[in-house]
């Protein structure tokens, strides 16, 4: 269930004028970082009485570079985000909220489903150093001095979802970033860029804090019995390496939650995942035909997911029913068309494009633009039937829960990543020692 209006305490604090401060915290772990063996983590202060954090616009801020002698490093479509290779969010107790791995995958396909093609090439361009496509990000120069000032956003999290988190709890909340490894992050201008050339430096994370006063907060505090209840989505992930010449699979997944929403998938070629010339989110179909999604040898939706060998409409009609917004809902951005702008002499000038479909990539090189793929599928465990008072999903606690597919034969060993989106509830009871508990 949703929370009902009486017990959802944001309503309360919308109505009050409060004040908003921008905080900036440092890592405590550590002023200078590098990719794959650093992590950054940041421990936000609680025991304050009134005080409530904004995870939902956070941030962290910082400046990268670059210390190779010869190579330029640059960002592919996906910036800075590359650079986040697992996120965890707990308590300092290790009480966890959420903990993803290959979050940077899961943004990839999450942005490619949401954002404008211009989006990539300005705003994402001008916070994160993305491009318009997987080779056109922002550039770092070879040497030692060279560095950009850029950002990363927090996501992928449901405590992140909250604008109105409350730092009244015994315990401190903690966020930490595991960083990827610099060769799957970026893309090289010559081979052999190294994780200790790419560094992360003057790191801050920024998030706002409202204070309502202490009658407020005391007022508060009695409206709701002393208890925060807060709502989110979480991803678990798990991934599998598919050997080249495989034509099906059996996955079992350990997911055990009480409402999964969707489950996401991707293939990518696992010699690209590590090569620093090409781009290393690049997704293939990988040769698909068929998924299956089983609970209890029980099929989702009763149907498979059938893949035509040169195109792939009903996996994105039913990526764009898993997004709950319509078969017009998804940006077109996902199928990963590659526009090229002809002006053609004479008058009146006519503009064409050309359109390349590298959503249904079987393999590419992941070598430029067009060799890059951007397929993925999602399947919808829900019942459809949401409302802003209800959520749904499929227990998958007990039992078993398969993903099964057919597939041709590949080229080269293949990498699976599956992401299990489910519904979390988290409650912070100041009746009960202050300290929190999650439901999931």
């Amino acid at each position: 269930m949703a929370l009902p209006e009486e017990m959802n305490y944001s309503q309360h604090i919308d109505s009050m004028g409060i004040k908003k401060d921008r905080i900036g915290l440092a890592p405590n772990n550590g002023s200078s970082f590098i990719c794959n063996t650093g992590y950054l983590n940041f421990e936000v202060p609680c025991q304050q009485f009134s005080k409530f954090a904004d995870f939902a616009n956070a941030y962290i801020a910082f400046d990268v570079t670059n210390t190779d002698a010869t190579a330029n490093a640059f960002h592919g479509q996906l910036g800075t985000i590359a650079l986040q290779n697992k996120l965890t969010v707990e308590t300092t107790s290790n009480k966890k909220f959420s903990e993803v791995d290959n979050v940077n995958a899961l943004w990839d396909i999450k942005l490619s489903q949401s954002v404008d093609p211009d989006w990539y090439k300005s705003n994402g361009a001008l916070m994160f150093g993305t491009g318009d496509g997987p080779f056109d990000g922002v550039s770092i120069g070879a040497g030692a001095g060279n560095a950009r000032h850029y950002i990363m956003p927090l996501g992928m999290s449901g405590l992140c979802d909250n604008t109105y988190v409350p730092l009244i709890g015994r315990e401190n909340l903690r966020f930490r970033i595991d960083l990827e490894q610099a060769s799957t992050a970026l893309i090289a201008s010559t081979d052999g860029l190294a994780d200790s050339e790419i560094t992360l430096s003057n790191v801050v994370m920024y998030y706002d804090v409202m204070t309502l006063s202490d009658e407020q907060m005391k007022g508060l505090l009695n409206a709701i019995g002393g208890k925060f209840i807060m709502s989110g989505i979480d991803y678990y992930h798990q991934n599998a390496q598919i050997a080249l010449a495989s034509t099906s699979g059996n996955i079992s997944i350990g997911c055990s939650r009480r409402k999964a929403k969707k489950l996401i998938g991707c293939f990518r070629t696992v010699g690209d995942m590590t090569d620093d010339e090409v781009n290393s989110f690049s997704r293939n179909k990988a040769n698909l035909t068929e998924i299956t999604v089983k609970h209890n040898g029980q099929k989702i939706g009763q149907t498979d997911l059938p893949l035509n060998a040169n195109t792939a409409p009903e996996a994105y009609a039913e990526a764009m029913k898993a997004s709950q917004g319509g078969l017009l809902n998804l940006h077109s951005t996902s199928l990963g068309e590659v526009k090229t702008l002809v002006l053609a002499e004479g008058a009146p000038n006519i503009i064409s494009y050309t359109y390349t479909d590298v959503f249904n990539l079987d393999e590419g090189d992941a070598t430029s633009n067009i060799t890059s793929g951007k397929f993925f599928f999602e399947v919808d465990l829900t019942s459809g039937m949401e409302t802003k008072d209800s959520v749904s999903g499929l227990n998958v606690m007990t039992g078993n829960f398969n993903l099964e597919f057919q597939k041709g034969a590949t080229t080269a060993d293949q990498y699976l990543d599956i992401f299990i989106e489910y519904h979390s509830e988290y409650v912070l009871d100041m009746q009960a020692g202050g300290t929190w508990m999650v439901y999931n």
